[in-house]
C-alpha cells in the first residue's frame, strides 16, 4: 500500500486518504498513469467506510489528481501535485468595508490558494445550505456570521478546524478560531473620544435598521452597538433615540445622528443638505464601519470603525499556516469635519 491511515489520529480519515495519495505521488510511489487502490480495497485495508474512500476520490478527482476509466478504477492523472488550499469565502453581502476585507486577504494571499466566494444575505436556509452543502470540497471555510440561533447550529455541525469566523464572534464556541470586533464598549469608548464633539449637540440618534429586510442591509447589525450608544448617553445625561429609518425624520439644527447602514449615511447627508444645515457645526453626523468614500463626502465624515484591511491580512495568515486564532481587533474614531 503506497500510503497509511492512522485510525487513531484526530485528522479526519478522508483527508488521510487524499493527503496519502498526494504524498505518495510527490515521493514517487505512485506515477502518472499508475492505478490506485480499488475502493472496496482501501475500505477492507484500513476499516473505512465506503463513503469515506468514495469522498476522497472525489476531492482528488475535483483537484485533477486522479481519473476514472470505466470498469477499471481509479489513475494517478498527473505527478504535478504541489496543492493551493482551497477556500470558501461565506460572506453576508458586500459593502465597501468588506470589499477591503477581500482585497486584503487576496493580496496577503498572493495567489498561494484558492478562493471561491458566496453570499448568504443574512438568510438562515441560505446560510446552513451554502455551508453544508459545500464545506467538504474546501480545505477551510472563512465565515462572516449574523444574530440568528440558526447559525450556531449549523456551525456545531461542521469540524471547527475547517472555520474561521470573521468579523463577529458570538457563534465562536468551543474550538473555532475568530477574528472578530467587539461592539458595546467599543462603541462606549468611541463615544466618549468624541464627547468634545457631541457637547455641541443638544440630541443624538442611532438610526439602526429595525425590520428584517432593512436590517439585512447593513449585516443585522449586533444590537450592542445600542446598548453602548444608550450607556454612553445616560452616563452624559445626551438626550437620545434609537430609530430604525430617517424616513420622516426633519433634521433640526443641534441633532447629531450615529448611522450604521450607508444608505442611510447618504439620506442623512442629503437631509442636511435641504435644509441647509452645516455638518460639525449645525448637526452632527457620525458612520458606523470605515470606507475610502467616507474621506471625501461632503468634507468628511467622522466614523467608528475596525481596521478591516488588519482583518483580511490576519484571515489570511490563518489560511497560510492554520495556526489557531482568537483576535479582537481594536475599534477607534476616525475623526473628520462631520461632527
Amino acid at each position: 500500500m503506497p500510503f497509511q491511515v492512522d485510525n487513531g489520529s484526530a485528522v479526519e480519515k478522508y483527508r488521510q486518504v487524499v493527503d496519502g495519495v498526494v504524498d505518495a505521488i510527490r515521493r514517487g510511489k505512485i506515477r502518472r498513469g499508475d492505478q490506485l487502490p480499488s475502493v472496496s480495497v482501501l475500505y477492507q485495508e484500513f476499516g473505512l467506510a465506503k463513503e469515506t474512500v468514495i469522498k476522497a476520490y472525489a476531492i482528488l478527482r475535483e483537484r485533477g489528481v486522479v481519473c476514472t476509466v470505466p470498469r477499471k478504477g481509479y489513475f494517478a492523472a498527473t505527478e504535478s501535485v504541489e496543492h493551493k488550499t482551497n477556500v470558501m469565502l461565506l460572506f453576508d453581502e458586500f459593502p465597501a468595508y468588506k470589499q477591503t476585507v477581500y482585497d486584503s486577504f487576496m493580496e496577503r494571499l498572493g495567489g498561494r490558494a484558492h478562493v471561491d466566494i458566496y453570499f448568504h444575505h443574512c438568510t438562515p436556509a441560505l446560510f446552513e445550505k451554502l455551508l453544508l452543502d459545500n464545506i467538504t470540497l474546501y480545505d477551510l471555510a472563512v465565515v462572516m456570521p449574523f444574530a440568528d440561533p440558526a447559525v450556531g447550529k449549523v456551525l456545531a455541525q461542521v469540524d471547527p478546524r475547517k472555520i474561521l469566523i470573521l468579523d463577529r464572534r458570538e457563534h465562536a464556541g468551543k474550538g473555532f478560531s475568530f477574528i472578530a470586533q467587539e461592539f458595546e464598549e467599543s462603541v462606549g469608548n468611541c463615544l466618549e473620544s468624541a464627547r468634545d464633539l457631541l457637547r455641541k449637540y443638544e440630541t443624538f440618534y442611532l438610526v439602526l435598521p429595525l425590520q428584517a429586510e432593512v436590517a439585512i442591509r447593513s449585516s443585522q447589525a449586533p444590537a450592542e452597538i445600542a446598548d453602548g450608544f444608550k450607556r454612553f448617553c445616560r452616563r452624559h445625561r445626551l438626550p437620545c433615540k434609537v430609530i430604525g429609518s430617517l424616513d420622516g425624520h426633519a433634521a433640526r439644527k443641534g441633532e447629531a445622528f450615529l448611522v450604521i447602514d450607508d444608505t442611510d449615511l447618504v439620506a442623512a447627508v442629503e437631509m442636511a443638505r435641504s435644509r441647509g444645515l452645516e455638518l460639525g457645526k449645525d448637526m452632527g453626523i457620525l458612520s458606523y464601519n470605515e470606507s475610502p468614500v467616507k474621506r471625501v463626502i461632503d468634507k468628511g465624515i467622522t466614523v467608528i470603525s475596525t481596521d478591516f484591511a488588519e482583518q483580511g491580512r490576519q484571515a489570511a495568515d490563518y489560511v497560510l499556516t492554520l495556526r489557531p486564532i482568537k483576535e479582537i481587533l481594536p475599534t477607534t474614531l476616525i475623526r473628520r469635519q462631520s461632527l
